[in-house]
Parts: structure tokens; sequence; C-alpha cells
């Protein structure tokens, strides 16, 4: 059915609803209508009830006692306004471009407002309300650490800094004050490392887009890397002290002795992912990102036949799905053997780690070579397992005999052309 229009006013027309009535009459609704330089602009002004509905909330809110202008003097108004636009030819003509001119305006000035937050932020602030937060969350086994070292070199010295002001020198700044106070190269790299993953976080944001300021400052090089491991009678020793103080803490270390495999690999392994008969584990979800085969000694496939249950976790945790951390029953025994007396060099002591290195430098002692010892360890490079090859000198000096029993080469005599050619 067409809808039937009719005038109510010069460039005007309305149209009555078919039921909804608005006091005594039917609610109408108003369009506009006028040409400009040969060009026709049709756009509605809305329903009447509508209209006074939130023209009363209007007043209200303003404290406007005065008569209420009638919807057909709005709408009047409104059309005068708009063709005084065509006519000028700047602004909108219809409602329909006020509003996208309007929305335009509001996102230009909260696009404005944004930016000059951006370059007001200071790192100290993005830290507290971005940063810490999502470290909570996604990093729960050193958040708390990184809070540490932020308070103590970080928070004194670039807080206060805008996010867009910082520099190189100020990074160079936290380094030199750090090497004054004597404090270890991991340290420092440690600090230097938050301060950028904080950095980079805000860039993934798009708080800032610079890179790292402190890209060019050199942090002082040290390795620390564990080479210690157990020699065989240290092992025996230290499983049979675990075997009379906690057995899941014995099983678990005899496990990384026997295979290689990290804390965390054995404290999520499934029984879904042992294979008895093949005397085969799979490791998942590993470090690097990709799975691999253990493979099971004797002694190994002996413990697992001994477990109580072959279902879930192969080592159930006392409350939660998994086990968190190494249990502290581990280095009480390292202590009582006093594995660790008179170390001082951190990467020097027994950790449960070492027996992961214990069962590399086994293998390459035995003469494994490198590229089997990697693949066994689920190294992602060999350059993590080159650590071991000094364990195997033999190997060094034998490719070095080699020269030795090349045959020493002839004399050469030159050839020289006889007189006759």
């Amino acid at each position: 059915m067409a809808v039937k229009w009719y005038k109510v006013g010069k460039g005007l027309q309305a149209t009555d609803h078919e039921t909804r009535k608005h006091g005594k009459r039917f609610d109408r609704y108003i369009r506009a209508r006028f040409r400009v330089e040969g060009k026709t602009q049709v756009f509605g002004l809305g329903w009447e009830s509508e209209w006074i509905l939130a023209e009363k909330a209007r007043m209200l809110r303003e404290g406007e006692t005065g008569p209420r202008r009638s919807f057909l003097d709005y709408c009047q108004g409104e059309l005068a306004r708009l063709k005084q636009n065509a006519l000028r030819g700047s602004g909108p003509v219809t409602p329909k471009e006020e509003r996208e001119v309007n929305q335009a305006k509001a996102e230009a000035q909260e696009k404005a407002r944004n930016e000059e937050e951006r370059k007001a932020l200071t790192f100290g602030e993005y830290w507290e309300n971005h940063y810490f937060p999502a470290a909570k969350t996604n990093k729960p086994k050193s958040y708390k650490a990184e809070k540490s070292l932020y308070g103590k070199w970080i928070r004194p010295n670039i807080s206060k800094l805008k996010m867009a002001d910082l520099r190189p020198l100020h990074v160079e700044g936290i380094k030199r004050k750090m090497l004054k106070a004597d404090k270890s190269p991991r340290t420092i790299q440690l600090v230097l490392a938050i301060a950028r993953q904080c950095w980079n976080h805000a860039r993934n944001n798009g708080v800032v887009y610079a890179e790292w300021p402190g890209k060019s400052v050199k942090a002082p090089k040290f390795d620390n890397r564990r080479m210690r491991f157990l020699t065989k009678d240290e092992s025996d020793k230290l499983l049979a002290k675990l075997k009379k103080t906690s057995q899941q803490v014995h099983d678990m270390a005899l496990l990384s002795l026997e295979t290689g495999m990290r804390a965390g690999e054995i404290f999520t392994l499934d029984w879904e992912h042992v294979d008895l008969a093949s005397a085969q584990i799979r490791v998942v979800d590993t470090k690097g990102g990709e799975n691999r085969i253990a493979y099971m000694t004797k002694k190994v496939k002996t413990m697992l036949l001994a477990l109580p249950e072959r279902k879930g976790k192969a080592f159930p945790p006392r409350q939660g799905e998994t086990i968190g951390q190494v249990s502290k029953t581990f280095m009480r025994c390292v202590d009582a053997l006093e594995l660790n007396s008179g170390v001082t060099d951190e990467r020097n002591k027994v950790t449960f780690h070492t027996c992961r290195h214990t069962f590399a430098s086994r293998l390459v002692q035995a003469g494994t070579d490198l590229y089997t010892v990697k693949e066994l360890l689920g190294h992602s490079t060999i350059a993590l397992t080159e650590r071991y090859s000094h364990l195997a000198p033999e190997n060094m000096q034998a490719a070095i005999k080699v020269l030795d029993e090349e045959p020493e080469m002839a004399e050469v005599v030159p050839i020289v052309k006889s007189e006759d050619g």
C-alpha cells in the first residue's frame, strides 16, 4: 500500500501512522522536501511522538520551564537551516549528512585526545596500568621477580619519563648505576630485558611507535649456562637419599637422569603418552614447541611399571591439575649430601635441571654424536648442544691425528724444457 503524504507547511510533508495515536490524533511522520540548483533533497525529520518525548527530556535536563515548541516549528527550523547550507554550498544539507559530519568530528576529537594522552603517558604509568597486570596473568612464575627489579632499578630512573621522551642515554643510565653498585652482568641484563619488554608491550598496543631506545645499549656479556653434572657415584647417592625421603621425587629425578626430560615435561606427563610396550615416552608441549620421543632405559621402565595407577598424570599432584614446581625435598637431599658445599657460583650448583645435564653429559662421554644428543634433548639448534662438546676431547684429538697419519707429499721436481725441444 502506497504511503499517502500531505502538505503541512512550505517544503514539509507528513504521513499518519495507521494505528498508533499521539494524543487525540494519529501519530505523524514529517519529511522535508526542497530543490536547490536543480537537485531535489528529500529527508525525514522523524515521528512527532518521539520528538516530543525527547524534547520534554531535554527541557527537564536543562531546566527549561517555558512553553514547549511544536514539532512542526522544529521541522520548519531544521528545513530552513539545512536549506541555507545547501544555498551557501557549505555544511550538511540532510540530517544524515549532519550525523556523519558530527560523528567524524567526534572521532577526530577522540583521536586527538588519545594522541595527547599517549604523548603524556609516562613509563611508570604504562607499567602500573598495563604491562604489570598483563605480566601477572602471563608470567605467573616470574612477575614477582620483575616487580622487585623494576622497583629497585627501573622505577627510580625512568618511571617519571614520558614514553615519547625515553632515549638511549636514559637506559644507559640504568646500566651505569647498576655497574656502580657492582651488580652482576646477569642482573643487569634482566633489568634491561624487563624494561624492553614493557616498551615492546606498549608498542604492540600502539602507545609508542619507535623501536626500543635501549637497542644500542650493550648489556654486559656473561655465560649463564649451567654445566654442572653428577658423577655416577653422586647420582646413585642422590637417588638413594631421595628414595628414603620421597618416592615420587625419586622417580621424577630418575626419569630426568635417564631420559633428559625437563621438570616441566615430567610434571605434565600423561599416561596416554607412555608406551611401555615399545619403551617410549612421547614428550609433548615442550619448551621448544616441538614434540619428541624419549626412550626408556630398563630402570625407567621398571620404575613406571611400579607406579600404582596408569591413568591421568603419571605424577599426580596433591592438589591442582599438575605439579607446579620441583619439591623442596630435592634440594634438601642435595644439601644433606653436601653436593653444593663450598660452591658460590650459581651456575655450578646442583639443581633438578642438573639431572638433564647429567643425562647429556653421560651420552657425550660415551661417544654419542652431538646431533643425536640434540634430538634426544629436544634442543632447537645444535648450538645449544655444543656446550657438551668439551666432554669428548678424544673426538677433537682424533680429528687432529688424521693430519699426522697423512702420507708425506712427494718432492716436486720442476720440468725443465730441453734445448732440442
